[in-house]
């Protein structure tokens, strides 16, 4: 009869083989599933390959630093190089040498942020001719989210391409046709315009002339209704030749080209204002503060129209002031011409700049309504903008920046 002892060891002992048993019986499953997956994976990877080879898509992948690891067969017959020759970074040697930077910039960047890839660029191929190709490439993850893998492809865009390029061709050309067009028109328009206005200014003269004349030869036999009539005649027809005046001065505008050059705004200013006085423009009693060392930049006969406006609208609108002040300086890139006048209603602001709007009654501040919008009509051109600010009674601001 065996003893305890024996019986404890007799049945450790059979549990040490059970033990053995199982961890042979899982070894081998284990190795069974590993030899499982590598054979999937191999097959997989073969599929890979082969569906890559056989495809006319250039396929390619690189490492986790952006080291191209693989190239199909495709990018060997196009560009005539071994992958040896192009793999990690050697594939920039096909790359149109004005293609090359940004090509590699763009593909760097998309590397370092993880973000897809995507560029269009020339490919050289084997008989040195050049093709447009589109990139682009996806970066694969592990679980724990770290790229472990991109995968890119190249497609041949190079039709596409040409006809954008050819129908962008054929479109400037038709542009140029028709701007040619367009100038020719203009140029006749200009031309049937100076006419009108030419003919315009002899029959305002001849109104004004006659009535003039009129007044003076027949003031003792005419009754003062008919010589007020006859005044209002005057004042008429020099209205209408200073409108006539005005448009062209608005149309000449359009043609013209700016010059820029540096120019002396504070002497200039000086100028205008001394001129606007002595012809009556101004008021005697308007006191001029000009801002010493103002500079400008841009066309100083163009810019003269628009301080004479300027002046001359802060002069009208601040008639009716006991002591009527214009100040003429500048708030960082901006010039300014502020008057204590009657002001205006903000919400009508965008009419300022507006032929022909006006926002006070013309009987008792007179003008054409075309000033202002010579102003920004000369501004635009210098690429630069206008604006105003006022309150009513409480006189307005006209800034002006110069492109």
């Amino acid at each position: 009869m065996r003893s305890v002892g024996e019986q404890s060891l007799e049945l450790r002992l059979r549990e040490m083989n059970e033990a053995l048993l199982i961890s042979s019986v899982r070894q081998h499953e284990l190795t069974e599933k590993a030899q499982k997956a590598e054979a999937a994976l191999r097959e997989s990877e073969g599929r890979f390959r082969l569906m890559n080879e056989i495809m006319p898509q250039k396929i390619f992948t690189a490492d986790e630093k952006g080291e191209v690891t693989y190239f199909n067969p495709q990018w060997m017959a196009f560009s005539g190089l071994s992958f040896e020759q192009m793999k990690g970074w050697g594939w920039t040697q096909f790359i149109h040498p004005e293609d090359v930077d940004e090509s590699i910039r763009a593909w760097l960047e998309s590397v370092a942020a993880g973000t897809p890839f995507q560029f269009e660029h020339r490919f050289r191929r084997a008989d040195g001719t050049y093709l447009w190709y589109i990139s682009r490439a996806l970066p694969m993850r592990n679980d724990e989210g770290q790229i472990i893998l991109w995968v890119g492809s190249s497609t041949n865009i190079d039709d596409t391409r040409r006809a954008d390029e050819a129908a962008r061709e054929r479109l400037e050309d038709q542009v140029m046709l028709r701007t040619a067009e367009l100038l020719e028109i203009n140029e006749q328009l200009q031309g049937f315009t100076y006419s009108v206005a030419h003919d315009l200014r002899q029959q305002i003269r001849g109104i004004s002339s006659n009535a003039s004349i009129l007044m003076l030869e027949a003031l003792e036999v005419l009754d003062a209704e008919s010589l007020q009539t006859l005044h209002r005649l005057v004042g008429s027809a020099k209205k209408l030749g200073t409108l006539v005046d005005d448009l062209l001065t608005y149309a000449r505008l359009g043609r013209r080209e700016p010059t820029k050059e540096s120019f002396d705004l504070t002497a200039l200013t000086e100028e205008v204002a001394d001129f606007l006085v002595e012809n009556g423009k101004c008021g005697k009693s308007t006191v001029f503060k000009i801002a010493k060392g103002l500079v400008g930049y841009g066309d100083p006969l163009l810019i003269r129209i628009v301080i004479e406006n300027l002046l001359d609208n802060a002069c009208k609108y601040s008639v009716a002031t006991k002591d009527p002040v214009i100040e003429v300086d500048h708030t960082g890139e901006a010039f300014f011409v502020r008057d204590n006048g009657i002001g205006f209603d903000m919400r009508f602001h965008d009419k300022l700049f507006q032929p022909f709007e006006r926002l006070h009654s013309e009987s008792i501040y007179p003008g054409t309504g075309i000033g202002l919008a010579n102003v920004r009509r000369i501004v635009d051109k210098h690429g630069g903008k206008v604006w105003a600010e006022g309150n009513p009674g409480a006189g307005a601001t006209l800034y002006f920046v110069l492109g």
